[in-house]
């Protein structure tokens, strides 16, 4: 999902056998008007017709800065078709009293529940959760983090990039700051404890983003000869992206920690790495890892045991 001021573009597929669906819609800006700057944004699907999006913005005029997190499609109807008109009409601004960073979502048990949750970091050396509220008129509401997420807590410094998953009622959560201090946990969800910790400081400068990624690639889990292997926690690697530095792996966390890190090649030659992917770009049933940076260009790694090697580099400029 992408932002320009009020443009949203959304590309979503329902199905892995389904063709990806691309659309770009003008229906935000009520919401989000010129003077706008869009910080982050995220989005996941309630159920099959149904979506809450969430958009951090600051207003670029207002003294002091005023800060939102807008939420969308927060009374979405289920049972009626996708509509972005619907979605952009039905929303809620919650006002911030710090600058947010990367926003995503991610599930918590609550008994024997599974909610979506909204994660916020911000420049507080905080980690914000907001979470659905059924028993108020307000859709959306923050409620402590330190409940849910022990592995959010006592951070050095501002959190920029997470990425999490969850492996039965497991977590494998990743975080980069701001100050490159980079953690990754095991959480146990039904005592929300951590199981066990690493982190580092091998970085120097900001990280820019973290992505959990596997060899073999999500569609290929459902067909051919890796049709029956589902994912376990010793096969997850970690890619790490930096403002400053060459962007790294680290292969077998779970075994390994964050002590190995392998250099992705000439990553640092193009200016800083601002984003980072992971997609089967040739088609063989193997990831690889996409880095897009601010020199315009796009990078594309094969990760092997053996080592990382460049196949494509796109120049967008």
């Amino acid at each position: 999902m992408l932002s320009s001021a009020a443009d949203i573009s959304a590309v979503w597929r329902v199905g892995i056998q389904s063709p990806c669906v691309t659309e770009q819609r003008e229906h935000f800006e009520s919401t989000i008007t010129a003077d706008a700057e869009v910080i982050s944004i995220d989005g996941f699907v309630k159920k099959l017709h149904s979506a809450v999006i969430g958009v951090t913005l600051v207003k670029r005029d207002s003294d002091p800065k005023e800060v939102y997190f807008n939420l969308y499609g927060i009374h979405s109807d289920p049972h009626t078709p996708f509509q972005w008109e619907k979605i952009a009409e039905d929303w809620q601004p919650l006002n911030l009293d710090f600058i947010p960073f990367q926003l995503t979502h991610t599930q918590i048990l609550a008994g024997d529940q599974w909610e979506t949750v909204f994660l916020l970091p911000g420049d507080d050396l905080k980690v914000h959760m907001y979470r659905e509220s059924f028993s108020s008129e307000v859709c959306y509401q923050e409620e402590p983090s330190e409940v849910w997420f022990p592995e959010l807590q006592d951070l050095p410094s501002s959190v920029t990039y997470m990425d999490m998953r969850l492996i039965g009622h497991q977590r494998l959560s990743a975080l980069g700051c701001q100050s490159g201090y980079l953690k990754c946990a095991l959480v146990d969800l039904t005592s929300s404890s951590v199981v066990k910790y690493w982190s580092s400081k091998l970085i120097d400068g900001p990280i820019t983003s973290v992505k959990f990624f596997t060899f073999v690639s999500k569609d290929a889990r459902f067909k051919g000869e890796h049709s029956n292997i589902t994912e376990s926690l010793s096969e997850f690697h970690l890619l790490v992206g930096s403002a400053v530095e060459l962007a790294a792996v680290f292969l077998n966390v779970m075994e390994q920690g964050l002590s190995n890190p392998q250099a992705l090649p000439s990553s640092h030659m193009h200016d800083s790495v601002l984003c980072t992917e992971v997609a089967d770009v040739n088609w063989d049933g193997e990831n690889e890892l996409v880095l897009g940076t601010y020199g315009k260009e796009i990078l594309v790694y094969q990760v092997k045991r053996k080592g990382v090697t460049m196949i494509y580099l796109f120049s967008l400029s």
